[in-house]
């Protein structure tokens, strides 16, 4: 006859702290238990299940609302796949950053990649609105130099927006 004593609890914070408190609780619990019983590690994953990929359709999910925010936005199709475009190249500095930094790939993540896509399409949508209604009230100006001084008109805002979310994400990174 077997009995089995399972104990679960929810570790809030990142995960080599996580698996640190794992591994000195099982040694500490190990080295308390009589003769014939022993710890066995369970994996819970919880609801960031890596194998389901269904974390990453909601990606997909929220760049075809954003196409539909800014079709109507726009009243253009051309001008959000424009915006659409800029989502994968956000994309590159998390990919750099989890590389660099050799960070596990986990919810921090994947709230990156939706908190970057929010910053982008922002970012774009400063500047491509300010160019229609440049457009619309100076319509025989070189739409170059219109899409230019949209550009030098919005990008104090865009990098005052982009520096204030690091600064406020380094401390995550920190810890």
């Amino acid at each position: 006859m077997q009995y089995l004593l399972s104990v679960v609890y929810d570790f809030v914070g990142p995960g080599p702290l996580a698996e640190k408190f794992k591994k000195e609780q099982i040694n500490e619990i190990s080295s308390t238990l009589p003769l014939g019983y022993s710890v066995d590690e369970k994996q819970y994953l919880g609801r960031w299940n890596e194998k389901d990929k269904k974390q990453y359709y909601y990606l997909i999910i929220i760049i075809g609302v954003i196409f539909l925010v800014c079709s109507v936005l726009f009243e253009s199709l051309h001008q959000p796949l424009a915006i659409i475009s800029m989502i994968p190249i956000s994309f590159i500095g998390v990919f750099l950053a989890f590389y660099w930094f050799q960070f596990h790939f986990d919810q921090g993540g994947y709230a990156s990649f939706v908190l970057l896509c929010g910053i982008g399409v922002n970012a774009g949508l400063y500047i491509i609105n300010d160019f229609n209604n440049l457009r619309k009230r100076y319509p025989k100006r070189n739409p170059v130099k219109l899409y230019l001084k949209a550009f030098n008109q919005k990008i104090a805002p865009i990098i005052i927006t982009i520096i204030s979310t690091i600064a406020g994400m380094l401390p995550f990174v920190w810890d």
